[in-house]
This record gives structure tokens, sequence and C-alpha cells, in this order.
């Protein structure tokens, strides 16, 4: 029987999985979750590309929100009808037929490799139908407009961060009501729809597409990802109408921590709003979701947010921080994250519903993510080397060749096109390089750059223009000597 359903399996893999110019993930790691997939089996590892739409603050299209390299297309350069069946969309499908994650698909890539399957943001696009000539799922991040400045976020996705703690100036968006005009087609056709920000319900936009979604389309699901610190009272009206479902962020049930790491959110309007989300899901049969970023300021509250979470009948996501690092649990020594793994692997949670279930794997799912990262510090700790050859190599040269060895490790590129990669990304180094007069800065940043895993240090350099990583740099630096002082 087993064999037979092994049978089964590869039978669902594509016949060109080791064609040439492309990198397929192992064929036994495509089995492992084939078998673990809730839907069962699948043709595909992903089916965002078949399905979804992506739109972005810069106006960039992709397939979800976890790729940030594999651009499908751009509005208003292009319009919505035209990057769904474009040569840049059917470049990522085709990438996905053949099961090579390599075009910007490395957060799925990670979890796979590691067997974390759970955590594989790809299958939740398993439950959309491939309709073709519409997407049945689209996910909007618009607009950074957002009233919080929140300790592990950036000006990249905060305004508030970009004027106060960056004092830079946030870029226009470039949606308008046109955009809605030309989407409005597309929503009688949608299952789901997810809202992103900033903060959503700070996004003028936002309204216009949740009525047109409701009047067009009353069944879709509308996901809203808040920050719980604010609900005008427009999109109070709005809730209530359509089928809502809401997640929100809470990284501590202390008041003092969490208003320390969610700077501006007030602690009981958070659970006012908490409580009218849950209302409306209770109400309506939908799903409410508290998410918490597991860092340095508060792992020792997670626990308490998934019993609070359980008490709810919510699920519960934990998202990890990887930038910025001073903020981080993954790079730090071994003995911590060996005790910090002891600790929450100990812990037991009921699990008597389905959501309590759900929410055991995940955290069972953070416990093994800590173990491996435990590991990871034992082989840097390791290869470290004496701190005198250290010292002879520049953080500049050790930073381009953690880039040249990752490079080099890829399959599916040939020579002369890795060649050209790593002469662009070197230059990006060296130009980054050459904007810091101050060499003891320098230093300092581009050491805590190089404590990034190369596949994360890749994407960021791929994504990235000179003024964003120089932007990004700054605040790595800021934020490290605030952390040592």
């Amino acid at each position: 029987m087993k064999r037979e359903i092994l049978r089964k399996i590869r039978g669902l893999l594509p016949s060109a999985a080791s064609g040439r110019g492309f990198a397929p993930l192992p064929p036994e790691a495509v089995e492992s979750y084939n078998r673990w997939r809730p839907a069962g089996p699948r043709r595909l590892l992903c089916y965002a590309p078949f399905t979804n739409l992506f739109f972005n603050r810069h106006g960039q299209v992709l397939a979800c929100c976890h790729n940030h390299s594999g651009i499908m297309g751009a509005w208003p350069a292009q319009s919505i009808r035209e990057i769904w069946t474009g040569r840049q969309a059917n470049l990522l499908r085709s990438h996905i037929r053949h099961h090579d994650l390599s075009h910007g698909c490395t957060v799925c890539k990670l979890d796979l490799e590691r067997g974390l399957f759970p955590e594989v943001k790809a299958e939740h696009f398993d439950a959309f139908p491939a309709r073709g000539k519409y997407p049945s799922a689209m996910e909007f991040q618009l607009e950074t407009t957002c009233n919080l400045e929140c300790v592990m976020c950036s000006g990249e996705h905060s305004s508030a961060i970009r004027k106060n703690r960056e004092k830079g100036v946030t870029a226009n968006s470039p949606y308008d009501s046109r955009f809605v005009r030309e989407l409005t087609p597309f929503l009688a056709h949608l299952s789901e729809a997810r809202f992103n920000g900033g903060e959503p319900f700070l996004i003028g936009l936002y309204p216009e597409i949740w009525e047109q979604l409701i009047r067009v389309n009353p069944d879709c699901s509308l996901f809203v990802q808040t920050n719980g610190s604010v609900l005008p009272a427009r999109a109070r009206e709005i809730v209530t109408q359509g089928k809502f479902h809401f997640g929100v962020s809470i990284n501590s049930l202390d008041r003092d921590r969490l208003e320390s790491i969610q700077k501006n959110a007030d602690h009981g309007t958070l659970m006012e709003n908490i409580a009218f989300f849950h209302g409306e899901c209770e109400r309506k049969k939908t799903t409410l979701t508290l998410c918490a970023c597991a860092m340095r300021k508060n792992w020792e509250d997670l626990p308490g947010i998934l019993d609070f979470a359980n008490r709810l009948g919510a699920y519960m996501i934990f998202h990890t921080v990887m930038t910025p690092t001073h903020l981080s649990l993954w790079n730090l020594d071994a003995g911590t994250l060996g005790k910090i793994h002891s600790h929450l692997s100990a812990l037991d949670f009921p699990a008597r519903t389905d959501v309590q279930r759900v929410n055991q794997v995940h955290f069972q799912n953070l416990a093994s993510l800590i173990g491996l990262w435990r590991e990871d510090a034992l082989k840097r700790e390791e290869e470290g080397g004496p701190e005198d050859i250290r010292e002879k190599t520049s953080p500049r040269d050790r930073l381009i060749a953690k880039v040249r060895a990752h490079i080099g490790k890829e399959s599916g590129s040939g020579k002369e096109d890795k060649a050209g990669r790593l002469r662009e990304l070197t230059g990006k180094i060296e130009n980054l390089e050459a904007r810091f007069p101050d060499r003891a800065v320098l230093n300092q940043v581009m050491e805590t750059i190089l404590l990034l895993p190369a596949e994360l240090l890749v994407v960021e350099l791929n994504l990235n223009d000179e003024e964003t990583l120089f932007r990004k740099a700054m605040t790595y630096a800021e934020r490290t000597s605030a952390d040592k002082a």
C-alpha cells in the first residue's frame, strides 16, 4: 500500500522537473511535502501564481506577499489583465511547474528544506481554484500609512516610522480610484481578498474596494491584518456587513511590554478592538487570528498569548523576526538558544479542538525552528576561526565571499549568469561601503549584515536599490548602537 501511494505521488510530479535552466527541489522533499499536505498530494508545489495577485505599495504585482523579487508586472504601466496574462507571470509559473523556487520563493524554500511543512505559505493557495482567465484571490498592500512605530518594523512598512524615526518622506502610492475601477471586473471572481498595510483601517482606498466587493461578491472572504489600535466609524460599519476575517498583531499581554514594542498603541484600546473582532467572527462564523513576532523582547510572553488565543477560539501565528538583528532570536549564541528551546519545548497546551490542535502545531514548529537555529549557531561558533584571522579579513570582503559562495551553490544557472549576478551584487556592496566615511560605523554595519543567512542576504541585495540598502544599513547601525547603550 505504501509503495502504491508513493507511486501516485511521483505520478503528480511534472515530467520536466529536471529540465535545463531550472533548479528543482529534490524529489524526496517534494514527496514528503505532498504526503503532509492537508488537501492531499498536488501536481504543483504552489498554486499562488495560478490563482493570486499581490499588489504591493510600489505598484509591483507579485504572486504572494512572501515573494518580493519574482515580479509579474507593475501598475499602472500595465493593466491588471496584462499583468495576469503577461510574460513575467508565465516565467514564474514555469519555475513553479518545475518545482523550482529560485524565482523569489525563498521563504517557502527554506521551510520546505527544513521540513517545517505547517509553516509553508504555499499551502494556503491549495484551497483556491485555478480559473485561468481570472485570479481567484488577491492581496493588497497599497500603502504604508500607519500610526504605530513598532520596534521590529521599519519605514518600509510604517509611514510613522519613516517620518519620526528615519526622518524621511514616504513615497506616494501609485494607486487611486482608477485602480478600483479597473479592479471591479475581477472582484466578482474572487474567493478571497486580503488587506495589509501599514494599517489597513487607515488606508483610504480600502473602504472603496470593500464596498465594491460586498456589492458584487458578498460571499467573498475579506481578510484584514490590523495592528488593532484603531477602527474608524466608516470601517466599523463596513466590516459588520461583509464576510470579514481578522488578523490582529499582539506581541505581549503585559501592558508595558506591549506598548514598548508596539509604540503608540494603547493596551486597553487593543483589547477592546479584539473583543469587537471576536464578536463579529462569532456572529458570522469567520476566523480570528492573533499574530505575534517571536523576538528577544517577548519570547517568554508567547505561551501566554497562545493560551489567550485558545480561550478566544482564535488561531495563533508566530512570525520570525530576521531583522533588525539586535531583536532577532536566530542570531543568538548556541547556549542562549538552547535554553530558549528547552523552555518552550517543555510546554504543553490543550489540543481538544481543531483550533487548539493547529495552534499547538504552530507553537511546536516555532520551538523546532529555535532548535535548528541553535544548530546553526553551533556551526557558526565552530567555523568562526581565530579572532586574529577575522581581523585580517575586512567585513566587506567576508560579505562578498558569503554572497559568492551562495551564488556558486545555486543550480540552474550558467557560469556567465552567476558571474553577472555576482558583479551586480558586489557593486552594490562596494557602493554601500563608499557611503560610509566613518570606518568604525561601516565595520559595525557590515558585521551586522554578515549575521544574516546567505539566502536572506542575497534576497535583500537583489530586491533593494542602493538608496534603500543604505537606509536599512543605517537603521541597523543606529539600532545596534542604541541597544548597546
